[in-house]
């Protein structure tokens, strides 16, 4: 079996959201691939530190947090983000939007849930039927 690359947790991350009703989306920042230079060129506009996945709180999800950008950073357990992905998401969070760097689902929904975007057990569906699509990223 293929060890779990940090994209395998991004797409179980974002498949978490989207069935608990998040408008979310994977944000590419990675650039392009010059290979006369053998460099990333980052994209014109791109944000350095930018978060892997964007989103905005539908009031459906949460009304008293309805329309709050949400911007999460994935790390593979033991990788750290860097300087540029802490203080991008410090300016999330300075602009009232919720921002954090996760590591598993269970870290997501506890974060998620110390911010009140939602209450166990009721809101979405089923903890354990919703935590099961992700456990083998």
């Amino acid at each position: 079996m293929k060890a779990p690359r940090e994209s395998d947790l991004v797409r179980a991350v974002l498949a978490y959201l989207h069935l608990r009703g998040f408008h979310a989306w994977r944000n590419n920042t990675l650039g392009i691939y010059d290979a006369a230079r053998g460099v990333y060129r980052t994209t014109q506009g791109g944000q350095k530190g930018a978060s892997d996945i964007l989103g905005v709180i539908p009031a459906r999800v949460c009304p008293a947090l309805a329309g709050v950008a949400l911007a999460i950073e994935v790390k593979m357990p033991a990788r750290k983000p860097s300087v540029e992905q802490v203080e991008f998401l410090d300016a999330v969070n300075r602009a009232d939007g919720l921002g954090f760097c996760v590591s598993s689902i269970e870290q997501l929904e506890a974060s998620l849930r110390a911010e009140g975007v939602f209450d166990p057990p009721n809101a979405g569906g089923s903890k354990s039927g919703l935590l099961a699509i992700a456990v083998e990223y």
